[in-house]
């Protein structure tokens, strides 16, 4: 029997940097009880959702992450898929940044309120969530969610 080993945290509140991972494999954070992998968009996605009682995915959430290493001086940072206003947060440095710290209200760009040092880690991290899907949307999240599903199955046996 194929065994699969996940990498693992019990820091609540952790999540894997892309750096962390490689295409293929998950990481598990079973204090938070939530699963992770990279996406083909060097992010880190979560893996969540629950299936109605006809096996049907109902309200599906992904939360992703990505990270930029800031040049002196930047404010600006960019999220390469977009982001719904109030379903961000954002990190400097590992340290979770309030509010009043950031904008975020366009949809695609985050502003620091203060200028980030050459070599600052700054992590976007944005959760999506829907209960309607378009048909290519629908079929690529049905393919992933198939393909997790069959590694999840050997990694449980």
């Amino acid at each position: 029997m194929a065994k699969v080993i996940l990498k693992k945290s019990s820091v609540a509140g952790k999540i894997p940097l892309a750096t962390d991972l490689d295409y293929g494999e998950l990481a598990i954070n079973y204090t938070d009880g939530k699963l992770f992998y990279k996406t083909s968009s060097n992010s880190v996605a979560e893996l969540s959702g629950g299936a109605g009682a006809g096996g049907s995915i109902g309200t599906l959430a992904v939360r992703r992450a990505y990270e930029f290493t800031a040049t002196s001086g930047q404010t600006s940072f960019t999220v390469p898929l977009g982001y719904v206003a109030g379903n961000v947060e954002v990190a400097l440095n590992g340290s979770v940044l309030s509010n009043s710290d950031y904008t975020a209200t366009n949809g695609t760009t985050v502003v620091l309120a203060e200028a980030a040092v050459a070599n600052d880690l700054v992590q976007v991290i944005v959760l999506d969530s829907r209960d309607s899907y378009t048909k290519t949307e629908s079929d690529t999240t049905t393919t992933s969610l198939t393909n997790h599903a069959i590694a999840m199955a050997i990694a449980l046996g």
